[in-house]
């Protein structure tokens, strides 16, 4: 089976089997889009996909395996083998040595086995990660939470405001987090991300964007007393931006330090239910 780079044209020959986040992405930077079509007298049909981002040389910006889908009537043909050969051909030409994948969901878990086979292994010393689909943070309980004043997205608060919200918050805890006081809109939802502040305390909610397609939490985090209330209007106020902007379908990832974390989730939004995320990695030679 030939293995072609897709065009925007292309697209709806894959709609049936691949997220519309995924195909919005084929033809922006960094991103490369293989397939494999299956040619008739009267049609075309798709027989594999797989879709990476190879990094754009951006600090931070880590090449990711996207997505890969070969239909359940086109597997056992060395299908998926085909369009991974040809991705780690890219890649080398590229002189990139490593590329990490994020599998999720009971159908994409059981793919663990096959990458292992494939030279894949397990990612070392990255936090937890825990992920759900933006739709299920923007419940009807969720976005009824009033609105309080005390929030800013991160894109109304000067940049000098949130260096020192974060400063407070200390170096270790930034390392940990892998944050720089430098927020900016290369890797931040500016949108998305908010600040809670008052007389009571300073909060942050910041989202980071993943080239490789979806959001990421990065930092929940209140200085005061009774937190529970501000970083619930701050994710409230969130999820308010996400659907007046259209957000569906889009992953939503939860990076989890401690247990802390995953409970500090499920009393904030008790409605979510999130899948764990195997991360995954190959080296090349």
């Amino acid at each position: 089976m030939l293995v072609y780079e897709i065009k925007k044209e292309y697209a709806p020959i894959f709609e049936d089997l691949v997220p519309p986040y995924v195909l919005n992405q084929i033809g922006k930077k960094g991103y490369h889009t293989l397939g494999e079509i299956a040619h008739t007298d009267s049609d075309d049909y798709p027989a594999g996909f797989l879709q990476y981002y190879d990094g754009n040389k951006k600090k931070n910006h880590e090449p990711m395996l996207i997505y890969i889908y070969v239909p359940e009537e086109e597997r056992g043909e060395a299908n998926a083998w085909s369009l991974l050969s040809e991705m780690e051909s890219r890649l080398k030409r590229q002189k990139i040595k490593r590329i990490g994948i994020r599998l999720s969901g009971e159908e994409q878990i059981k793919l663990k086995d096959y990458f292992c086979g494939m030279g894949f292994t397990d990612c070392k010393g990255k936090p937890e990660l825990l992920t759900a689909p933006i739709d299920s943070f923007m419940s009807a309980k969720l976005l009824s939470v009033p609105e309080s004043d005390a929030v800013r997205p991160l894109k109304k608060v000067p940049k000098k405001e949130i260096t020192e919200v974060l400063m407070d918050f200390g170096k270790k805890t930034l390392d940990s987090l892998s944050i720089d006081t430098d927020i900016n809109a290369d890797s931040f939802s500016m949108d998305l991300s908010m600040m809670y502040k008052n007389k009571d305390g300073v909060g942050l909610f910041l989202i980071a964007m993943l080239p490789e397609g979806g959001l990421l939490i990065k930092m929940l985090r209140f200085t005061g007393k009774d937190p529970m209330r501000p970083l619930l209007s701050m994710i409230a106020t969130s999820a308010k931006i996400s659907k007046k902007l259209g957000a569906s379908g889009v992953p939503v990832f939860i990076q989890c330090e401690n247990d802390k974390t995953k409970a500090l989730i499920k009393a904030l939004a008790p409605d979510v239910n999130c899948d764990k995320v195997w991360q995954g990695e190959k080296i090349y030679e």
